[in-house]
């Protein structure tokens, strides 16, 4: 009796383990820089960043907001099109699944407020819509696929 009640405990406390957090190295695309807000000063306060994940299979756009310090740091190092290292962090979130956050780029340190509403992100893979044999357009899937997942594990959710 004794050992079903450390069996039933070591498998209620393995359903409820969840990895990471963890973090990955990664190569973005900056696709558009936006100064969202200016101080008195006319330096940047708030900061809009779009990118793209080239290495990873489909069209995965992510645009992050970020703080002053970010952008001090980030506007002497960058423009559009340039080709930047990403830090991210991949943790669990009370609401029931994994999300990632950049928490920096080129060196530059972003701190994720979390009240901000301004970032987004969109996982889409796409491909040709055939009838007959013919491509009359196209279909995406906004859900990460295996492809993706084993590319760039950050967009896993569970």
């Amino acid at each position: 009796m004794k050992n079903l009640i450390y069996f039933i405990l070591l498998i209620s406390f393995l359903l409820n383990c969840k990895k990471g957090p963890d973090e990955y190295d990664v190569k973005v695309k900056i696709n558009r820089i936006e100064i969202v807000r200016e101080g008195e000063d006319k330096k940047p306060i708030l900061i809009d960043v779009e990118l793209n994940y080239p290495d990873c299979p489909g069209d995965q756009i992510e645009i992050i907001r970020a703080g002053k310090d970010f952008a001090e740091c980030f506007l002497t190092k960058h423009k559009v099109n340039d080709i930047a290292k990403a830090k991210i962090l991949w943790k669990w979130r009370d609401l029931g699944f994994y999300k990632w956050d950049v928490i920096g780029l080129s060196g530059c340190e972003r701190v994720v407020d979390p009240e901000e509403e301004g970032s987004y992100d969109m996982i889409e893979e796409c491909e040709d819509f055939l009838e007959y044999g013919a491509v009359v357009g196209f279909r995406c899937k906004r859900v990460a696929t295996a492809d993706l997942i084993a590319a760039c594990p950050w967009f896993r959710r569970k």
